[in-house]
């Protein structure tokens, strides 16, 4: 009983370490290469990312109904079926996709970032699609994936 709970709280701290080197990492990725964008970006251009990735980050919970969280809280239900979880996750990004498609005409006539709308679309769906599929690869503990994907 007792090397079982020693491997349960092993495991617990493993995955604090896993989970806080993913999320430090990324952070200190962004950190380092800062002094890049701004030197290499003149103020339009990046004024202009950052209104494409504002708007990504505002559109998702809406195109992609928050599956992600939906897909975590079943997937982690261990009566549901992981792969039953997935196949209604990937039906759910699927009608946001066509949805943000469908959106890249009314993107294209905003004039600040026209000449982006395909950008938009592009990092929109990917965004959605990693987003899910993260939550998804955290909630059937394939935690080191899931770390280096943060």
């Amino acid at each position: 009983m007792k090397q079982n709970s020693e491997n349960k709280y092993y495991q617990l701290v493993f995955n604090i370490f896993l989970f806080a080197l993913g999320n430090i990492g990324s952070k200190f990725l962004v950190f380092f290469l800062m002094p890049l964008y701004t030197n290499e970006l003149t103020t339009t251009e990046y004024g202009i990312s950052e209104l494409v990735l504002t708007g990504t980050n505002l559109l998702i919970p809406f195109l992609s109904i928050s599956i992600q969280d939906a897909t975590l809280r079943f997937a982690l239900d261990k009566k549901n079926v992981s792969g039953e979880v997935l196949k209604n996750t990937v039906f759910i990004l699927t009608i946001g996709t066509v949805l943000t498609i469908a959106l890249n005409p009314i993107i294209g006539k905003y004039r600040a970032i026209s000449e982006w709308s395909n950008y938009f679309i592009t990092i929109t769906i990917v965004y959605m699609i990693r987003n899910a599929l993260s939550v998804y690869l955290k909630s059937i503990d394939k935690t080191k994936l899931f770390a280096v994907d943060s």
